[in-house]
């Protein structure tokens, strides 16, 4: 950054620049207003060279100042055309990244197919892939973030190529013990999508066991005589009460 700094110091009082500059610039009513550049360029050039108009005026309001190793030169306004010192502070690139995102700033159609073309056939290497998983590992997602993925993902479908790819994945797999433990809860007793009766309704049944039918249960209880008999008297089904 000091090369830079020598160039802009070289051109920081060129009236010449200045004029040039502030020929293609507006600026609003009140003092604290953005100076804004009229032909959307936030580079200019002089004597060969390139020179952004940001930094260009960081530095004509204090020379003394310096950028460091990392830093960029951005507007507090949001505005990428600002030139107004007032405006200007030093941010590294991913903190204005995530002002700019913040702020409801997204990619255009054109950048995205862009980015989505040169990321095409691309895979990541084996130091990326385990400083990843170094980062991830024992982190849990919060709740906020859950939710948002969720509705990111209500109403899409996957593609046939993306299910056959996850079913011959899973061949000859078998599930996580805590995923089948949660499986078969969610399918036992009343969380069964089957199910017709609930665990006090199956007690109720075995404690008039002998003293009424099953035949008289059943026209109480939305199920079969032979259910009764065999399923619940018998404990055929409903083995966890």
């Amino acid at each position: 950054m000091a090369n830079n700094k020598e160039k802009y110091q070289q051109i920081v009082n060129s009236e010449i620049y200045l004029t040039r500059i502030l020929d293609n610039v507006v600026t609003g009513p009140q003092k604290e207003s953005c100076w804004t550049l009229t032909n959307k360029k936030s580079i200019f050039w002089f004597n060969g060279t390139s020179i952004r108009a940001q930094i260009f005026f960081y530095y004509h309001s204090a020379p003394n100042k310096e950028i460091p190793i990392g830093y960029q030169v951005s507007a507090k306004c949001n505005n990428p055309y600002c030139i107004n010192p007032n405006h200007l502070e030093l941010l590294t690139r991913s903190a204005i990244r995530k002002k700019l995102i913040n702020s409801g700033w997204q990619h255009s159609k054109a950048t995205k197919q862009k980015m989505s073309k040169s990321h095409k056939g691309l895979k990541l290497s084996e130091k990326t892939i385990k400083k990843i998983v170094a980062k991830t590992t024992g982190l849990e997602r919060s709740f906020e973030t859950k939710d948002k993925m969720s509705k990111a993902h209500m109403g899409k479908k996957l593609s046939t190529k993306h299910r056959k790819k996850l079913s011959k994945a899973k061949i000859g797999k078998m599930p996580h013990p805590k995923t089948l433990a949660a499986l078969k809860h969610f399918h036992i007793g009343e969380n069964n999508h089957k199910a017709k009766l609930t665990e006090a309704d199956v007690l109720q049944i075995r404690s008039l066991q002998g003293t009424i039918s099953a035949y008289e249960l059943s026209c109480v209880y939305p199920v079969t005589e032979d259910h009764i008999q065999k399923s619940i008297w018998k404990r055929r089904s409903w083995k966890h009460i």
